[in-house]
Parts: C-alpha cells; sequence; structure tokens
C-alpha cells in the first residue's frame, strides 16, 4: 500500500487499485505529522495539558524502552565507565535547556537513570515524550 498527499485528498494504491480519501475524513493523520524528536516543547503553560491514559500508550509506543513508574517517565542507560554516564548527563542537560525542561537524573557508577515528568501539572505531557525521543536521538549519532 502506498500513500500520496495532494491537497486536499489523499490517495493510496492497494492491489492496483486507487482510493481517494478526503483529508476531513481521517480522524488522525500520522503520516503527515512530525517525527516526535522533530517536535520541540510546547513553552506556554496555557496551552499545556495532562493527558489521557490513551495518548500516553500512544506516546509510549514511540519512544524505545521508556516506562512508566509513578507518573512519570523513566528509562536507564548503561554505559562502559562513570565519566561517560556524566558526559550523557551533559548532552541530555543541553538538550533540556534548549527545552526550557528540567529533568531528573539519577547517577550510579555504570547506570544513568533519567524521570521526566512536569510536576506542576500532575500528570504527563507531550512535552515529557518529545524530551525522551530527543534523548533517545542522542544514542543514534
Amino acid at each position: 500500500m502506498v500513500w500520496a498527499a495532494t491537497e486536499p485528498l489523499v490517495y493510496y494504491v492497494a492491489e492496483s487499485n486507487i482510493t481517494w480519501v478526503s483529508l476531513l475524513h481521517l480522524p488522525f493523520i500520522t503520516f503527515l505529522m512530525p517525527e516526535l524528536h522533530e517536535m520541540h516543547c510546547e513553552k506556554d503553560s496555557s496551552r499545556l495539558f495532562v493527558l489521557e491514559d490513551e495518548e500516553i500508550k500512544d506516546l509510549l509506543k514511540l519512544v524505545w524502552q521508556w516506562r512508566i513508574e509513578d507518573e512519570t517517565l523513566v528509562k536507564e542507560f548503561f554505559f562502559s565507565d562513570f565519566i561517560s554516564g556524566v558526559a550523557f548527563i551533559n548532552k541530555v542537560a543541553k538538550i533540556a535547556e534548549q527545552e526550557n525542561y528540567s529533568p531528573k537524573f539519577k547517577l550510579e557508577q555504570k547506570k544513568v537513570e533519567v524521570i521526566l515528568c512536569t510536576e506542576e501539572m500532575g500528570g504527563l505531557l507531550k512535552n515529557d515524550f518529545i524530551i525522551a525521543a530527543k534523548v533517545d536521538g542522542l544514542l543514534k549519532k
């Protein structure tokens, strides 16, 4: 199946049949949205909202090996030595500074645990998942 967008219609080809679908009739157009790691955190607190359980489940599929723990997003990273873990924390801190975000870290010898949440909001936000995706991107570089 191949999808292609031509304003205001989308068509897909499956088994040599072309089907046209109006963009207005598609409930959620994931193929037109930017990747999570390409997004930026919302800085306007009036536009922030706590995610519903279903939204959290969907976003959790987009970040690799992160888990939900007490309304926080958590992942452990393992390194060959202590200094590599500290260097990783510094890289995450640089991303966080650019996005006006404050992650928490636990550092134990060769293990770094990154904890993401926006405590003043009382739950997980899309910003938390954006930062998680950006942190995952550090390991791909």
